[in-house]
């Protein structure tokens, strides 16, 4: 899946030093080169809030780890919004968009580690990242939020982030996300599982910032349609077995298994699973980190076609002429189709762009102010392609409202999102994955 990404992307991960030289040569529009692109590489270089100079981002994205494969992908989204703004002469008069890509290789302290360096030594004024809520989480609380640096999230869904929001007043929050909290997703889970009469249900999630939250979401909810949680297992990611954890879920002899886990761990997970002997048959029930083609390569389609394996996400490839322009210029740009959440990054990097540009500033708090300020119902709305002409109205004094290329992402003052949900499940073949059918969000409390 690297074939897409970008020529010299071999950087990202073999030489972390020279990632972001090989962003700055590599992306045609993206970045300033010429004379600039032999410093972009430096680590002594200060911040870049001067008037003068390119607007460095940092994104810290992974691109290798359980969430590698998909981080590649949704790289591309942040690019093509990159290339877009660039082409209407950058989010400031005079000013190109320059990208620090840095691989968080799906682990938190790197993830942590590496935000640190993009604020302290790479001079950038906003982060695009993490895509894990792990590692999002940790970066805000351990990099950004300090720093007064705004920092936005395709993917990273734990109600942590909410919690994380609420303790600070409204002028200190520097945190927001392309994707809604997962809340809302543990209600939908729970609604399939009574959907399909599971009274008995384990939850087997990854022991994180991101599982731990939902695990506890979901129970609720479930508890609440009268169900009973039978069993709560948690467990360490990328380990070469869960003999031991699937063990204990078997024995509680549930009707359905609630499995919060990114693609190759889910591969094992499922794998040892089908090796136990006398196991209960259950309803798999899937989250948002198994919503794409990389769960189902891990897996295997013949093992998937004898599970019944269902799942919730929020909706990412909405219907309607929005998403299907962003479909045509991602075709254009790259020559593939777009996977889930590859829209929300191109969103996240739209919002940062056209609020910089709102803004006047790449100063961390106007940036904030006028990233919750796109969601303006009284301004002109403005979608995918459309980030020039957004960009002239900004400078012109008028207010503009961002519809996004996932959906709405009018962002709260808690820096959430609301979008609608879909119920997913794998086709009986294994080979893939289809859209059941969507649950509203004014539907979910």
């Amino acid at each position: 899946m690297l074939g897409g990404l970008m020529a010299g992307s071999s950087l990202l991960t073999s030489s972390p030093s020279l990632t972001s030289r090989a962003v700055s040569h590599a992306l045609a529009g993206v970045a300033v080169v010429g004379a600039l692109a032999a410093v972009v590489g430096s680590c002594t270089r200060g911040p870049s809030s001067s008037e003068e100079g390119p607007i460095r981002i940092g994104v810290v994205m992974p691109q290798t780890g359980s969430l590698g494969p998909d981080g590649q992908l949704w790289l591309k989204g942040i690019q093509l919004a990159t290339q877009e703004i660039n082409a209407a002469g950058g989010p400031l008069p005079g000013r190109l968009v320059e990208l620090v890509v840095l691989d968080s290789e799906t682990d938190t302290s790197v993830a942590v580690s590496q935000a640190q360096r993009a604020v302290e030594a790479e001079g950038v004024v906003a982060i695009i990242g993490d895509a894990g809520s792990g590692g999002t989480l940790a970066i805000y609380e351990g990099v950004t939020r300090d720093a007064n640096v705004p920092q936005v999230s395709c993917c990273a869904t734990s109600p942590s982030l909410t919690v994380a929001s609420t303790a600070s007043p409204l002028e200190q929050r520097f945190f927001f996300r392309t994707a809604p909290s997962d809340a809302l997703q543990g209600q939908v889970v729970a609604r399939i599982a009574d959907a399909e009469t599971c009274t008995r249900m384990a939850i087997l999630h990854i022991d994180d910032a991101y599982g731990a939250p939902f695990a506890a979401a979901i129970q609720s909810e479930f508890t609440r349609l009268g169900g009973t949680v039978v069993a709560t297992v948690p467990f360490v990611d990328e380990r070469p077995s869960y003999t031991t954890e699937v063990t204990r879920v078997a024995m509680a002899n549930p009707g359905c298994v609630a499995l919060i886990a990114y693609p190759e761990t889910a591969g094992t997970i499922l794998r040892d699973y089908a090796r136990l002997t006398m196991a209960p048959s259950v309803l798999w029930i899937g989250t948002d980190g198994l919503r794409s083609d990389t769960f189902v390569d891990e897996v295997g389609s013949t093992l998937l076609a004898t599970i019944d394996f269902q799942g919730a996400a929020p909706i990412t490839q909405p219907a309607g002429p929005t998403y299907q322009s962003f479909v045509e210029r991602h075709r254009a740009a790259w020559g593939t189709e777009p996977g889930p959440f590859v829209s929300n990054n191109y969103d996240a990097a739209a919002l940062l762009y056209l609020a910089i540009a709102r803004a006047e500033s790449t100063e961390g708090g106007p940036i904030m102010e006028s990233v919750r300020a796109l969601g303006d119902p009284g301004g002109e709305i403005v979608r995918v392609g459309e980030l020039s002409e957004a960009v002239q109205r900004l400078q012109a004094g008028e207010q503009v409202n961002y519809e996004g290329a996932s959906g709405s992402v009018d962002v709260s003052d808690l820096g959430d999102v609301r979008t609608d949900y879909e119920v997913w499940r794998v086709t009986d073949d294994g080979m893939g994955i289809q859209q059941e059918r969507i649950i509203q969000a004014t539907d979910l409390e």
